[in-house]
Order: structure tokens, then sequence, then C-alpha cells
């Protein structure tokens, strides 16, 4: 058996001064503008370059560790990306971002800086999309041969990598109270 046309998304915990990065984020959004990209309400920051904000650099050499390993063991890549770009997202209530893909990169992924309860989950798509072929009472269960979609949960402190190409979409926020942090990248 041979599994073809696969999306790996790998998790990493990354150990970060989280209070450090959520005030530096708040900090950024207060000091510039949102721009509109995928987002649907909520915060997006210009993109951020590595070194213009020596702050972000730990969380950005620690990032590009993973990216490296990702690129090397799972892609099989010959190059050693690393990050581009990255930029701030600060969602408020019912704030989301709408289906995307992020061209011109090989390697994207997101930093959970801040994660409340209710935050909203990542949702990736499968481009095949089998249940144009079948139907749930047809499932046993579903996993990711089968599925259309596939949800994570956001955590604080956890990285996700996944391929550029992968369709995927950030459910709304639904806390009335605090904002979910995140940060996003591509290589």
């Amino acid at each position: 058996m041979i599994s073809i046309f696969s999306n790996t998304v790998t998790f990493a915990k990354l150990n970060q001064d989280l209070d450090f990065l959520k005030k530096f984020c708040l900090k950024f959004k207060d000091e510039n503008t949102s721009r509109q990209m995928s987002n649907r309400g909520g915060y997006q920051s210009i993109n951020i370059f590595y070194g213009i904000h020596p702050e972000l650099n730990g969380l950005v050499e620690e990032i590009n560790k993973h990216v490296e390993d990702y690129a090397i063991n799972i892609m099989r890549l010959k190059e050693k990306p690393s990050v581009s770009n990255l930029w701030i997202n600060v969602n408020k209530y019912k704030d989301y971002n709408k289906a995307h893909v992020h061209p011109n990169s090989i390697i994207s992924g997101v930093y959970y800086v801040k994660v409340p309860k209710n935050s909203g989950s990542i949702v990736f798509e499968n481009s095949s999309d089998p249940s144009k072929y079948l139907h749930p009472e047809d499932v046993i269960e579903f996993n990711e041969v089968n599925s259309s979609s596939w949800e994570i949960k956001p955590k604080e402190d956890e990285l996700l990598l996944f391929p550029s190409w992968l369709k995927h979409e950030v459910m709304p926020h639904l806390n009335l109270k605090e904002d979910r942090i995140s940060i996003a990248f591509n290589t």
C-alpha cells in the first residue's frame, strides 16, 4: 500500500515567553493599521520581515528549526527554507479567516500566542473532496483518507506547519471577553 498526494500537518510546542509575545503583538496592533487579506474582521498586520523587530528573532529562529526539519524529513526538499515573512493576527468575537492558500511559498504555519476558550479551530480542506462520492451514513469512521475537511483546535504555544497549497480557514472566534492572538508565516 502507498499513500499518494498526502499533506502533512506537524505540531510542536515551542516554550516561548507568551506574556512577552502577547504584549508585543498588542503593542504592534495599536501602532500599525490592519490589512484585509483572508481575514473577516479582526486585525492582521502588514508583513514583518526577519530582523526588523529583534523581539521576534528568538521565535523565528525556533520556528526555522522546525521548518528545516519539515522541509527535509517530510517534504524531502534539497533547499532549507526559512521564514520569509510573518504577520500578527488578533481576533475578537466572531472574527474569522475565509478559506485560502499561501501562494509564492512552500511551507506555511501559525504559532498560537493566546488561545482563550471558544477560539475557533483551523480547518484544512481536502482538495479531492470525498463528500462528492461518499455519504456520511456509508462511513464507519472519518479519517485522513475519507474526510472532506480536518479540524484542529489551537493550543497556546503550539506551532503548526503545513504545505502552503493546503487550503484552510479559521473558524469564528466565539469568546466575548478575550482575543485570540496568533503569528502566521510563510517560507
